[in-house]
């Protein structure tokens, strides 16, 4: 999966690169460990911030299994951004389902 930096950090475990706001982490290829990709994708214990998130636009790629990693609210970016109608109280497994239905228009 595709992430996007939302917050500027150095990555100590990527040879310290510096990622900006808006780039594509990671970058070349890093490829991180998915204990990596869930410190950087929650906030900081420090920090107080998330520095990346999965990129709103790929969802619509993702498998039903891909997509019940994805935190919900990432999956309501996504669905608003296309437009689609949720209920606020949906369940992870119906928002897939809006997220899948989507696709298979496509």
């Amino acid at each position: 999966m595709d992430f996007i930096v939302v917050n500027e950090f150095q990555d100590l475990e990527d040879d310290k690169k510096v990622y900006k706001v808006g780039e594509a982490y990671p970058k070349g290829d890093y490829k991180p460990s998915e204990e990596r990709v869930k410190e950087l994708s929650s906030e900081h214990p420090k920090y107080k911030r998330v520095f990346i998130e999965a990129k709103a636009q790929d969802l619509n790629e993702l498998s039903d299994a891909e997509l019940k990693k994805v935190k919900n609210d990432d999956m309501k970016a996504y669905l608003d951004k296309e437009g689609i109608e949720y209920k606020s109280d949906d369940t992870k497994d119906e928002l897939i389902a809006r997220i899948l239905k989507k696709s298979d228009q496509e």
